[in-house]
């Protein structure tokens, strides 16, 4: 069945004014382009009014309003990463799946964000210098040092995820990243420490967070004695050299 309206392409345009010029019944017009009788009238009328110049610099310029505008879009959910796809598609008044479409053009994707201390630049610089000065230390060189950390166990609710869009390759840029922050749910703290394949104690904080003078309490009775552990395994393990903290 015929629909009783549909949009005409400049090209059926075309075809429809010649045979209209070469004289067949608009009900013939109608049954070749496949649409009503009516439609074909309200077009013939309009052309002999003077229809649109369809030039090729007219379809040039269309397609460069259309790049022009999906630029725009590609950046802008950049600018609005951290927005939910519903509230980008209402910004940017477009389809969930324009939405989609654009993502794969960036190469990009909603992910959950990593979080991470938040440093300043001066952090920043001296950790990338500290780790330019050691890039060429050996296996047996990092064996010499002992490593320690603390971690804290926090009971009850943890907090939403927040997801943030990017690249695979942005997921530690630091515009992608939430800050972590201690808080006052940590219920309990360990703390560890190990040198090449030898572990150290590991201590446990119940109240979750101890004082300056705790922590090097904790050292002299945990730290120490791994010091002097590491000296009776001198000539198997580091030599005559000094172990570093």
């Amino acid at each position: 069945m015929v629909s009783s309206y549909r949009h005409l392409q400049p090209s059926e345009l075309d075809i429809l004014e010649s045979m209209a010029d070469a004289g067949m019944p608009q009900t013939q017009i109608a049954s070749h382009l496949r649409v009503s009788p009516a439609t074909v009238s309200r077009r013939l009328s309009w052309i002999r009014q003077g229809r649109p110049n369809t030039t090729k610099s007219t379809t040039l310029e269309v397609q460069f309003k259309e790049l022009e505008k999906e630029a725009y879009q590609r950046t802008m959910i950049r600018k609005l990463k951290w927005l939910s796809n519903r509230q980008i598609c209402a910004t940017l008044q477009i389809s969930g799946r324009r939405l989609q479409k654009l993502y794969k053009l960036e190469g990009m994707r909603k992910g959950v964000a990593v979080a991470k201390p938040f440093l300043s630049e001066r952090h920043t610089e001296r950790r990338l210098a500290w780790a330019l000065e050691h890039r060429d230390w050996t296996v047996d060189d990092w064996s010499k040092v002992i490593w320690s950390d603390e971690a804290s166990i926090c009971l009850g609710k943890l907090a939403q995820r927040r997801y943030v869009l990017r690249s695979p390759q942005e997921k530690y840029d630091h515009d992608n990243l939430v800050p972590a922050f201690k808080n006052h749910k940590q219920s309990a703290m360990v703390w560890g420490c190990f040198f090449g394949t030898t572990l150290g104690p590991l201590q446990y904080f119940p109240r979750g967070a101890i004082n300056a003078q705790s922590y090097v309490n904790m050292l002299e009775t945990s730290l120490l004695p791994l010091i002097d552990h590491a000296d009776g395994l001198t000539e198997n393990l580091i030599g005559d050299r000094q172990l570093l903290f």
